[in-house]
């Protein structure tokens, strides 16, 4: 009787170790810092015109960096003379990364893909929408 006891307590042990690790593998932590470049960019304006853009250099930085412990989003190119714009909420669902804020009168969203780091970041205000694409990387893992 005492080894079939211990049998089920082996067994209900290792029942319980396989919950907690897939629960853990489920609760991913999303990189605190990140790297995203701009892939694509439309313009749309209070008239209805939409446009896609080629990336001009001296409107949209190629490459932003995202830090969700600073609370700040970064454009990286010199020619943004270091432009920042503060995260004013951020929150985490299906694994997508959603952050929100204001700069200059204008208010944005930028929504990552965990898995894949597919971004959208729209940017409105009542005259223009602007909608960009791009991909991001952690730098979280570039620091291991």
């Amino acid at each position: 009787m005492a080894v079939k006891q211990h049998i089920i307590a082996l067994l209900l042990a290792g029942v319980l170790l396989v919950a907690a690790a897939q629960s853990a593998s489920a609760q991913q932590v999303a990189p605190a810092r990140s790297l995203c470049s701009v892939v694509h960019y439309t313009a749309c304006y209070s008239d209805g015109e939409c446009f896609d853009t080629p990336i001009d250099p001296a409107s949209v930085p190629a490459f932003i960096t995202i830090d969700r412990a600073a609370g700040v989003v970064h454009a990286t190119e010199p020619t943004f003379n270091d432009q920042n714009s503060t995260i004013l909420d951020s929150a985490e669902e299906d694994g997508r990364i959603m952050l929100t804020g204001i700069q200059d009168g204008r208010a944005w969203g930028i929504t990552i893909i965990e898995e894949t780091g597919k971004m959208s970041l729209a940017i409105s205000d009542p005259d223009e929408a602007i909608l960009v694409s791009g991909r991001c990387v952690s730098l979280d893992d570039l620091d291991r």
